[in-house]
Order: C-alpha cells, then structure tokens, then sequence
C-alpha cells in the first residue's frame, strides 16, 4: 500500500512539474500582452492629443507640397523626435507585438517618413552621425518605406 502511495506521489510530482512550467509561461505571455496594450493605450492618447494640437497642420501644408514656417517646421521636428524615440522603443523590444503600435500609425509614420526622407539626411551629414535618425530608420525597415 505505501510503494503505491510512493508511486502516485511520484507520477503526481513528475505530471505536476511540466503544469507548473506551463502556468508560468501563459502568466508571463499574459503580462507581457498587457503590458503592451497599456503601453498602446498611452501612446495612443500622447499621440492623439498631440496630433490634433499641434502636428496636424504641418502635415497637412506638406501633404500639400507646402512651405512649413518656423513654428510649424519646429513643430514637425517635435513630431520626428515623437517618432525616432517610438522607433528606438521599439527596436530594443521593449513590446513583444510590434504591430499593435505601428498597425494604428503606419499610413501618418509613412507620410512623416516621406516628407522627412531630405530633413534626415541633411542631419546625418551635419551632424556627422548616420544613426542620427536612428529610432527613424528602423521604422522605416519595419514598415517597408
């Protein structure tokens, strides 16, 4: 009667080590999700009062073939920062879905990129840095610009 009390005790332990590795793999896949849906749910709030306060209209004058002003252009360059700094959060893989955050922005990253593409060069000649733009450019490999 004990060896087999022994023998479930045993087969119980070896059925019981595997379920909890398994309950710890779903627990750190579940925060990990939800993690990146707070995270989504704050960059998209930063960047929805953002966009309708002050980086839409210099958009919009560019989409138009525009000159931006000074204001608007210092504008646009607090936009660009926005992104090279989303780019940079992204590429060190501090959210495990990538696309939750660039599958909501990607036709305004686009359009940010393109009218950006002469402004990021400029840069990295003057500031004699090819990663200047750094967090920009891994956005535009991840989008396909």
């Amino acid at each position: 009667m004990i060896e087999n009390l022994n023998l479930i005790s045993i087969f119980l332990q070896i059925l019981g080590i595997p379920l909890v590795i398994l309950g710890l793999f779903f627990s750190v896949r579940t925060a990990s999700r939800s993690r990146d849906l707070q995270t989504a749910l704050i960059l998209s709030a930063d960047f929805r009062t953002r966009w309708e306060g002050e980086w839409k209209n210099p958009m919009l004058i560019l989409a138009a073939g525009g000159t931006l002003n000074e204001e608007q252009a210092d504008s646009f360059a607090g936009f660009l920062n926005w992104l090279d700094w989303l780019g940079y959060l992204l590429k060190a893989d501090l959210l495990t879905n990538k696309e939750v955050i660039l599958g909501t922005i990607r036709p305004t990253i686009c359009d940010a990129l393109k009218y950006a593409s002469a402004k990021i060069e400029q840069d990295k000649i003057k500031y004699d840095d090819v990663n200047y733009w750094g967090g920009l450019e891994y956005l535009r490999t991840q989008i396909s610009i």
